[in-house]
Formats: C-alpha cells, sequence, structure tokens
C-alpha cells in the first residue's frame, strides 16, 4: 500500500499537459506583445497611387456642444412653436403652417361633411 491510486492519474502527462499549456501562454505573449509593436509603429508616408488619392478632403473636426443642455431647450421651444404656431411654409406657393389641434379639427370637420354628404 503507497498512501494513494496509481492508476487514476499519469503524472507523466500531466506534466506535459502542463508544459504544453506554458508553452502555448509563451507564444501567445510573444505574438501579442510582437502584434503591438507593429500596429504602434508610425506609419511611413507612402507614395499615393492614384488621382483620387490626391483630390481627397479631409473633413473638419467634429464641432463639440458646449451647453447641451441649452441647445436641447432650443431645439424643443422651436419645436414647439411650430406646432402651437401660425407661419409661412412657402409664402410664393401661399403655404401656411397653423396649429396641430385646429389642423385635427379641420380634418375632423372637412370629415363630418363628407360623411354627412353620402347616404
Amino acid at each position: 500500500m503507497s498512501g494513494y491510486e496509481r492508476t487514476d492519474a499519469h503524472v507523466g502527462t500531466l506534466a506535459r499537459v502542463g508544459l504544453a499549456l506554458v508553452l502555448l501562454i509563451v507564444v501567445s505573449l510573444a505574438a501579442m506583445f510582437w502584434a503591438f509593436r507593429y500596429l504602434a509603429a508610425p506609419d511611413t508616408p507612402r507614395a499615393e497611387v492614384s488621382e483620387f488619392a490626391r483630390q481627397r478632403v479631409v473633413p473638419v473636426a467634429p464641432r463639440l456642444q458646449v451647453t447641451p443642455s441649452a441647445d436641447l431647450d432650443r431645439l424643443r421651444r422651436s419645436q414647439q412653436s411650430a406646432l402651437t404656431g401660425y407661419g409661412w411654409v412657402d409664402r410664393r406657393a401661399g403655404v401656411v403652417r397653423i396649429p396641430i389641434e385646429r389642423a385635427i379639427e379641420l380634418l375632423v370637420a372637412r370629415e363630418q361633411a363628407r360623411r354627412a354628404g353620402k347616404p
């Protein structure tokens, strides 16, 4: 009797698996180190290939909101005035904007008149 069961685990196999895991970790770390160094390297300028690349326009930087809550309040006030007020949409064509409640009333009255005309 040796104090443990010899048929459950083979020490040699466990050692090989452990060594394989350590080698896999070392190779993975080396590959990641190489990839990070390669990707962090500055790009060297290359000769432009096409006419399109020479005419490319770089867009301007994004404009950041300084006061987003004030901008949102201003937007909501303008939308509310468009929904509840009168105004010209196209003066030449004679198109006006009316309050939404009034537009609903006119549509209901038109539909009632249309239905009253039909038997």
